[in-house]
């Protein structure tokens, strides 16, 4: 009598099936958490941005602005990049022989994720000499799914940082 080793070919072809369904019904929710991950990410920058720009503030003693850029070099009011710029006349805008101290980019290469200021004025956000804020306001996350899934960070008076809570996501316009 002969003993067979191994797998015929209907128990190969039923188990590639249930893992083909396995894996079929797992994708939507893998491509929801890299979206999500994308946003956490891109806030987290935001904020190490922003507390980096408010520190060195404070320890050079001069006026900073951060503000959007499309390029890594100059002002926009659209883009996913932010730059540190040396506000030299105190003007909490940004004049083009004003030096840059730092730039990032915000979503590597994530085309559908938008920053936008909200409640600052000139679109930037200014801190003066001492590192406090010039104004009060929030920085929305948003991606092509709405402010269902937005991030914001709340910058108040005093200068500290807050992320929004999922009860707060309502004040989130994501324009």
């Amino acid at each position: 009598m002969f003993k067979y080793n191994g797998f015929n070919l209907i128990e190969l072809t039923v188990t590639l099936s249930v893992l083909a369904i396995l894996m079929v019904s797992g994708l939507p929710s893998l491509s929801q958490l890299y979206k999500d991950n994308s946003l956490i990410s891109a806030s987290n920058k935001i904020n190490n941005f922003t507390a980096y720009a408010r520190s060195e503030a404070s320890k050079l003693g001069q006026q900073l602005i951060v503000c959007k850029s499309a390029n890594d070099s100059s002002f926009s009011s659209t883009g996913r990049h932010l730059i540190v710029i040396k506000d030299l006349n105190n003007n909490n805008q940004f004049d083009l022989n004003e030096p840059l101290l730092q730039a990032t980019q915000i979503s590597d290469g994530e085309k559908d994720i938008h920053i936008y200021f909200q409640s600052f004025s000139n679109q930037v956000i200014s801190f003066n000499a001492q590192g406090l804020p010039l104004e009060s306001g929030h920085i929305e996350i948003c991606d092509q799914r709405g402010k269902s899934s937005a991030k914001a960070i709340n910058i108040n008076l005093s200068g500290q940082f807050r992320c929004f809570t999922s009860n707060e996501r309502s004040e989130v316009s994501c324009s």
